[in-house]
């Protein structure tokens, strides 16, 4: 819902809030590995990053 918000806010630049989620671990090595991502944070606890 946070990111439905987010995209209809006009003011903001498409680029600025992006979400990423997966059950496995496919398009991880993908994103973490790809020179267009300048960053990556992290929200969950520490079972859920391992």
């Amino acid at each position: 819902m946070l990111s439905e918000i987010i995209a209809d806010t006009p003011s903001l630049d498409p680029a600025v809030f992006n979400v990423f989620t997966e059950s496995g671990n496919a398009g991880a090595p993908e994103l973490v590995s790809s020179p267009d991502v300048d960053v990556i944070s992290h929200t969950g606890g520490s079972g859920s990053g391992a």
